[in-house]
């Protein structure tokens, strides 16, 4: 009984924390802080993503692991771009 509660309740985490980044999105509060958009989708998918592996729910599972793909190649590209952007501001001076 303990178990199906915590699985459950990781469920409802992850679902909470992709409902507020979806506000987020809707609201466009995500210009200035790109990274903890796509931080917290990631966080919200791979909540859902664990909790469908818990509950042997695979297609769920697939399409939350994508999810989490994607958001993690975005947080990747915007940490490189930004690095990128650093460098050439470090040159011109």
């Amino acid at each position: 009984m303990k178990m199906n509660f915590l699985v459950d309740l990781i469920g409802v985490i992850g679902l909470i924390i992709l409902l507020i980044s979806l506000i987020i999105n809707v609201k466009r509060r995500t210009r200035t802080q790109v990274i903890r958009f796509y931080a917290l989708q990631l966080l919200g998918a791979s909540l859902l993503c664990f909790y469908s592996l818990l509950n042997e729910i695979y297609l769920f599972f697939i399409l939350q692991g994508t999810f989490v793909l994607v958001n993690a190649y975005f947080i990747f590209e915007k940490i490189v771009e930004s690095h990128n952007s650093k460098k050439k501001g470090e040159k011109s001076v």
